[in-house]
């Protein structure tokens, strides 16, 4: 299968099970639009670890997925779980115009939000993240600022700008939650991460670019990690 545009780039942790159900969420995605895999395993890449992903990618019937031991020898600078260093270690390996981050412990639903994505970023240069959790995490929409896009291929693609704000008012112009990103923001602006000190200095830094984020209509991601970590219950979420 040839790839498409798109890399999925998951950072991951030593959480094999959370992985499992992220990569299984993932693959009718992956599938639909060509996409390639690329897994950083920030923990050292355990036997667990190699077991989920070769177990998913058979079942699945997946192509085009790479596990790296970003803790290997092979890099310069290993990571060492410094979540930032991965994740620019990862960006590095990245051959595509697109990038779709997604972590480790997250469910995606079977809405085809990529499309969507994809058309949002190539009409507004100003957006560089597309958030798919609707307003289950923060920041939320800014309802005053949605807009619709009308193509004759596609359905309507409709949009609202993340407010800035947050916790702390920090964030609202970057995110690592799931959504598509383009390579090129990350190589002009914000390369490496490991410059900042956390995530939400990235945000910062993002709005005096002017940059925003894009929050499509519904919510196509759900954040499993955070329910295992809190004892919520989403056994009966679809």
């Amino acid at each position: 299968m040839k790839s498409g545009d798109i890399t999925v780039v998951i950072p991951s942790c030593n959480r094999g099970a959370l992985l499992g159900q992220t990569l299984a969420s993932l693959a009718p995605h992956v599938i639909r639009h060509k996409m390639s895999v690329l897994i950083g395993e920030n923990c050292k890449c355990t036997m667990d670890i190699e077991k989920t992903v070769a177990e998913q990618v058979s079942l699945l019937t997946l192509e085009n997925v790479r596990l790296l031991d970003l803790t290997s020898p092979r890099f310069p600078e290993p990571s060492v779980t410094n979540q930032l260093r991965a994740i620019d270690l990862l960006y590095a390996e990245v051959e595509t115009p697109y990038i779709f981050h997604c972590e480790d412990d997250w469910w995606l639903d079977d809405y085809d939000f990529i499309t969507p994505s994809r058309i949002i970023l190539q009409s507004h240069p100003e957006v560089t993240i597309i958030r798919i959790t609707g307003d289950l995490y923060h920041p939320h929409a800014d309802l005053t600022t949605r807009q619709t896009i009308v193509r004759n291929d596609v359905p309507n693609v409709s949009f609202c700008y993340s407010n800035y704000g947050g916790p702390a008012g920090l964030y609202g112009a970057f995110s690592f939650h799931p959504g598509l990103r383009r390579t090129s923001d990350y190589v002009e602006y914000y390369r490496p991460f490991s410059r900042f000190g956390h995530e939400s200095q990235i945000s910062t830094f993002g709005k005096t670019l002017g940059h925003r984020e894009a929050i499509l209509e519904g919510a196509h991601a759900r954040h499993i990690g955070f329910e295992q970590s809190t004892g919520l219950d989403s056994s009966n979420d679809t």
